[in-house]
């Protein structure tokens, strides 16, 4: 074909524009996901049904001392400190131990650090009250009769006490509240637990401690502390001041039996005064009014024979509530 060309012709251009692409459709919100509620933290919930917690954070200070107590009675339905009646107005004064970690022991550097005290971890697991006071001469006269002590008084904690004896103190007074709970002496972790309340250091009052503080023989002094006025015999049970957890004299006064077995060569068996017998010696907690400070920190050991009795030796009681130890099954 032919292409004509002239100077008649021309063009005209069409912009062709896409279709807008449609509108996407708009997805209804989300509803946010509920967070999940976080466990506080270093506390691991052990036993549901009672609700209380076992916790893992150690150190802690008197607030946090304080606060866990709170927590604990809360959950099970019980009071921070219980009074028990033994009838003629003697009572026996408890005080709640949370369950929870506790460092046994004392750390190398630790001045008057002994082997036996090599440090090691473990636990309370179950919350349980301690005397806020070490036994009486007049609690004990009550519910025995008489008493054994060296001194007298009746505020005076009971002397020359052997761990048999202890143990025999504490099985009559079971007898006394019945079914509502039982008495024994503490395990070495549960007097440990109660006596630090949540510190690590030599002393729940801290790094030292002087006989104006602790019922102890001041004339040769703990690093960092001045002498004190040396004992004659036992102060009167809460002389001075108590622990974060509210409890009195577990430093020095009289020494204190635990459960726990203690072998002659001095090896340690911390075992919940349970496990087999390895030794004839039982442990004692806590010092005297006749020994320096640096034994009545809170890891120092002794160990004795159960029925050897001393003016140096006392006791103190741990209640547990059936009703707290039913639900914590």
């Amino acid at each position: 074909s032919m292409m004509v060309r002239g100077r008649n012709g021309g063009f005209r251009v069409v912009l062709r524009t896409l279709a807008p692409d449609p509108k996407p459709k708009t997805e209804p919100k989300k509803k946010p996901k509920p967070k999940k509620k976080e466990k506080p933290a270093n506390v691991e919930p052990i036993v549901t049904k009672a609700g209380y917690k076992i916790y893992r954070a150690w150190p802690y200070d008197a607030k946090e001392a304080k606060r866990r107590q709170e927590e604990t009675a809360k959950a099970l339905g019980i009071p921070v400190e219980k009074s028990i009646d033994l009838g003629k107005g003697v009572k026996i004064e408890l005080v709640l131990v949370p369950a929870g970690a506790v460092m046994m022991g004392s750390p190398a550097d630790e001045p008057w650090h002994t082997s036996d005290e090599d440090l090691s971890s473990d636990q309370v697991r179950k919350p349980f009250y301690i005397g806020k006071y070490e036994v009486t001469q007049a609690q004990y006269k009550h519910v025995v009769g008489s008493h054994p002590s060296e001194f007298k008084g009746a505020k005076l904690p009971v002397d020359r006490m052997s761990y048999n004896t202890g143990t025999r103190l504490a099985n009559r007074l079971s007898k006394m509240v019945k079914k509502n709970g039982a008495f024994t002496l503490a395990t070495e972790v549960e007097w440990e637990a109660a006596c630090r309340a949540g510190t690590a250091t030599p002393f729940a009052f801290g790094a030292t401690a002087s006989s104006d503080q602790i019922s102890c023989d001041g004339a040769d002094a703990y690093p960092g502390a001045k002498k004190g006025p040396s004992r004659t015999k036992p102060m009167p049970v809460g002389s001075f001041k108590p622990n974060a957890f509210g409890v009195y004299d577990m430093h020095g006064n009289v020494f204190e039996w635990v459960e726990d077995w203690y072998e002659v060569d001095g090896d340690q068996m911390r075992n919940n005064g349970k496990g087999p017998r390895i030794a004839d010696f039982r442990v004692l907690k806590g010092g005297s009014w006749d020994n320096y400070a640096r034994n009545c920190r809170s890891a120092y050991r002794l160990g004795n024979s159960p029925g050897f009795a001393t003016k140096y030796f006392g006791a103190r009681v741990v209640y547990r509530d059936l009703g707290t130890e039913e639900k914590a099954k």
